[in-house]
């Protein structure tokens, strides 16, 4: 049977791996889940949202542990929630997302 991991490592890259795919006016977030050993976590579920902008938005993983939401409406307040069967859900501090 498969362990829960005990921590996340999220490598988190602010607004600068998506800006080429945003939109005039917004912003972009983008990073790697990795796993304890430093592997990127393939089918793993994101969540982005804002309370103050009634957003929430859900973007996964690539085979390496990419993800990527471009066309944020930037502002302060966002929030990401990391989800994978079989570890430990992850949730950031507050950040903004600057216009890109």
């Amino acid at each position: 049977m498969h362990k829960t991991a005990t921590k996340w490592l999220l490598v988190f890259l602010c607004s600068g791996i998506a800006l080429a795919q945003s939109t005039a006016g917004s912003g972009a977030i983008g990073g790697t889940v990795r796993d304890n050993n430093g592997e990127g976590l393939p089918d793993t579920d994101v969540m982005i949202s804002n309370q103050s902008l009634s957003l929430q938005r859900s973007a996964g993983t690539s085979d390496s542990g990419v993800f990527q939401a471009p066309g944020l409406v930037a502002g302060s307040g966002y929030k990401l929630k990391i989800a994978r069967k079989g570890f430990q859900e992850w949730d950031s501090a507050e950040f903004t997302v600057p216009v890109g």
